[in-house]
């Protein structure tokens, strides 16, 4: 993997690098950009699902997010991303890139370029969904899940299709 710094972004984090987010899922080939994370803190890895709308650098400035990230930093590495379409990861996405699927593999290709193999998984709002579902498809790299502001059934309540609607009652 290609890591590229961002030259002029200030911050305390240990990491702040782009890497790209190659990938194949079932399906059309997900493959598409850079993705951009950083990590903060050290001990256990604690790996932040994006919810909507991050900034990397404008999120840790934040009054509504910087407590949150401080705390969350101390005692454990806290993995924070961007997903493509936000923040520092690319904004240019197709729009057939732009979906959940796409969200949990940038979670996905996250979390292997760390190189953890087990993580602690936090998801608020929309990132709760894609935490669940990233847990569901690889329990034995999840140690353990938090979730605030989530939804049980809401993707399924919103769905166009039956079809959307099964795939997300599992």
């Amino acid at each position: 993997l290609i890591v590229r710094s961002h030259a002029g972004i200030e911050g305390p984090w240990s990491i702040l690098s782009r890497k790209p987010i190659t990938l194949n899922g079932p399906g059309p080939t997900l493959g598409y950009g850079y993705g951009a994370y950083a990590i903060t803190g050290d001990g256990p890895p604690l790996v932040k699902a994006a919810n909507w709308l991050t900034h990397l650098d404008h999120d840790w400035h934040s009054p509504v997010w910087h407590h949150w990230l401080t705390d969350l930093s101390r005692g454990r590495q806290l993995v924070r991303y961007d997903e493509r379409g936000c923040g520092l990861s690319d904004w240019e996405l197709p729009e057939e890139k732009a979906s959940f699927e796409t969200w949990v593999h940038d979670l996905e290709a996250v979390v292997d370029a760390t190189g953890h193999g087990i993580v602690d998984l936090l998801g608020i709002s929309q990132g709760a969904a894609v935490a669940v579902a990233y847990a569901a498809r690889h329990p034995e790299r999840v140690r353990r899940i938090v979730l605030y502001g989530s939804f049980a059934r809401g993707r399924a309540v919103a769905a166009d299709t039956e079809e959307q609607r099964e795939m997300f009652r599992t």
